[in-house]
């Protein structure tokens, strides 16, 4: 029976001049630059307006949330921030008569087009490594007059709206739509969460999953796939409750994310490709706090699984896919075949510290040792170890000006666990001198630039402002390649271990550099030492005539 608009409106319908709000969330990660340019651009919400095909004069607000700018929330190297745009319009002005469609038509547009906000309106213009995490599109119903206010004035002069198609009682629809929907000349138009599962007629009875990127689809065109997907195509939909049931391997709300195996066994933890680490060569040795997504050169937004794959990063001493294999003490291979071992040296260069130009003595006093006034300012710093069983650990605070070759060693070969033992050191001041007697070079560079102790990106003209440290791993537990050491420059006050409230960081133009395999090692780095057997507890059972805890040690000639 066909109703007066009051009636239909009362049933649940939308008028014709009924407004609805809708904010629009794109939450990124990324570094302190892409923040920058967040709080600085002024088209992010035309991008958002241009996707999701809503006219941008209905906006109401364009926020960014979660870029702090406290000292140490930058100091992790990666912060998540929230951008949201918040339309206010009158449905009629959307195409759309029901809420359900504008929803959807909005979310397939976002889905599609949110990897092009990314790289066009952020990652190029900061230049910097964004991942776009999450998308979120709230819709309510409201009736604003302050936004009626508006749309009468940017409708002036123009046509009225076209008529919206009549609405019936809800006597007419099945169960009168479960008190889930609208009942329209169509049926049951369904409000969100809420539909008529493969039924054409039904009744708004059965509840709609969450969708999330698809695990698995068909590419629709080049660089265009993972649509949303009801439980991510990668579950099975409660219709009673809404809920989905994933399927094996699967877990999370929509089946968002994978499962680590056997839950990584207690002796690891289960994180995003974004997190994993990539420790193959050299390039790759970064130990400590720095972010290790910075190891990804690649464009990050295209990795689509980036923060929905996981796996197992073990604790140190354990290993395998889910952590259930204990690692043994690892020495040196006595029957390799290069029989002349060298232990391996890495260098640890510190910038700018040595000049008068940025030093309150201004030249008045000797600037490169300590018991002036200020002349030991901004020069904390403090070195990080990764074992190759995965001990990672961090030496106490020391400093450029009071530093001596035995302060390095001590705090080197102290560190817990004996994971170095006999590390030893050799420092430099007066790089100049030390260029001319080791080289035969002047200050100055010249051809044979490539003979110094340096690489490329570290080979600077005036080597008096630095200091340069040359760490060789003597022990036998530190035979072979080593990982790369880390310097840690960052302010670390009270509550934060190793304290350093004058650190390096705090100097103009100063930065601590580590050249990995400055003099390469020969030698290996093998469990065992090569001469005995990992047992299931983490102990070597040693073959007969070795012994000590890597079976380096031979106790009788066979």
């Amino acid at each position: 029976m066909r109703v007066a608009a009051i009636l239909a409106m009362m049933a649940g319908a939308k008028a014709a001049d009924d407004y609805v709000e809708m904010a629009i969330s794109m939450t990124f990660t990324g570094d302190a630059s892409m923040c920058t340019t967040l709080s600085e651009a002024t088209s992010m919400h035309e991008h958002v307006s241009s996707a999701s095909g809503l006219s941008g004069q209905w906006i109401t607000s364009n926020d960014v949330t979660g870029c702090s700018r406290r000292r140490r929330a930058l100091q992790s190297g990666s912060t998540t921030a929230t951008h949201t745009v918040t339309y206010s319009m009158p449905l009629s002005s959307t195409g759309f008569q029901t809420t359900e469609g504008l929803y959807k038509s909005v979310a397939e547009a976002m889905s599609e087009k949110a990897n092009t906000i990314v790289r066009v309106a952020l990652a190029a213009k900061c230049e910097c490594t964004v991942a776009l995490d999450s998308i979120s599109i709230d819709l309510s119903e409201e009736d604003h007059e302050e936004a009626r206010r508006l749309q009468a004035a940017a409708n002036q002069g123009s046509p009225a709206p076209g008529p919206i198609s009549e609405y019936y009682a809800g006597a007419d629809c099945p169960n009168q739509c479960s008190g889930h929907g609208s009942c329209s000349t169509n049926g049951c138009v369904c409000w969100d969460n809420w539909g008529n599962g493969d039924a054409s007629d039904g009744a708004c009875d059965q509840r709609i999953c969450p969708y999330t990127v698809a695990w698995v689809d068909t590419p629709s065109a080049e660089n265009k796939a993972h649509a949303l997907r009801e439980c991510g195509g990668r579950g099975l939909c409660d219709r009673a409750t809404g809920d989905c049931t994933c399927f094996e391997g699967y877990t999370g709300t929509g089946c968002r994310r994978t499962v680590c195996p056997n839950d990584c066994s207690g002796h690891g933890t289960c994180e995003y490709l974004a997190e994993l680490r990539n420790d193959l060569g050299d390039d790759f040795k970064w130990t400590g706090n720095l972010a290790t997504r910075d190891q990804y050169d690649f464009e990050f937004p295209l990795l689509w699984d980036a923060h929905k794959t996981r796996g197992c990063v073990c604790d140190p001493k354990w290993s395998g896919l889910d952590c259930s294999i204990r690692m043994c003490p690892r020495g040196d291979y006595a029957h390799f075949y290069k029989l002349q071992k060298q232990p391996e040296t890495q260098a640890v260069i510190i910038t700018n510290v040595f000049n008068p130009d940025t030093d309150l003595e201004s030249g008045a006093y000797n600037y490169k040792s300590s018991g002036y006034n200020a002349a030991d300012t901004n020069g904390q710093f403090a070195l990080t170890f990764r074992s190759t069983l995965n001990e990672e650990f961090t030496t106490n605070a020391m400093n450029v000006y009071t530093l001596t070759e035995d302060i390095v060693e001590e705090e080197l070969n102290k560190l817990p666990n004996k994971v170095i033992e006999e590390a030893s050191v050799v420092l430099y001041r007066n790089l100049s001198k030390y260029n001319y007697t080791t080289y035969g070079l002047g200050r100055e560079r010249k051809k044979k630039w490539d003979k110094y102790p340096f690489t490329d990106a570290t080979n600077y003209t005036w080597y008096d402002t630095d200091l340069v440290l040359l760490i060789t791993f003597d022990g036998g537990m530190t035979a072979g390649d080593q990982y790369a050491l880390e310097c840690k420059t960052a302010y670390c006050d009270d509550g934060c271990q190793p304290k350093m409230a004058t650190p390096i960081d705090f100097k103009m133009a100063s930065k601590c550099v580590v050249v990995n395999d400055h003099v390469g090692s020969i030698g290996e780095n093998w469990e065992c030492s090569g001469r005995g057997l990992c047992g299931a507890t983490g102990v070597c059972e040693c073959f007969e005539g070795y012994t000590d805890e890597y079976c380096s040690t031979k106790t009788a000639i066979i």
